[in-house]
């Protein structure tokens, strides 16, 4: 971590990645409208970014060495590993995890 800026890196495994795929693919897919899923995503992501200041805000993780935020009803699962936020997983919140 850069000791002037005091930012984090945000970094996004594959899963992550897809699940967000998937979470937006879901929300066009009910509400046939691709401005509701971008605005979803959005929030989602921009809660993510805040983790880039202060990735310790996150309540511990049910998994080992995790952290978790809640983003407009879907969890976020994360790693800080040195000067990395890893996002390992981005679900609903009423699905089962881990």
């Amino acid at each position: 971590m850069n000791k002037m800026s005091l930012e984090y890196t945000i970094s996004y495994s594959a899963r992550a990645k897809q699940n967000l795929e998937n979470i937006a693919l879901g929300i066009y897919e009910f509400t046939l409208n691709l401005t509701t899923a971008d605005t979803v995503i959005n929030r989602i992501r921009n809660g993510i970014e805040k983790l880039k200041n202060l990735p310790e805000r996150g309540s511990l993780g049910i998994i080992e060495g995790t952290r978790e935020i809640y983003l407009g009803g879907y969890r976020v699962v994360y790693r800080i590993n040195g000067d990395v936020v890893r996002i390992i997983t981005v679900i609903h919140c009423s699905r089962l995890y881990p």
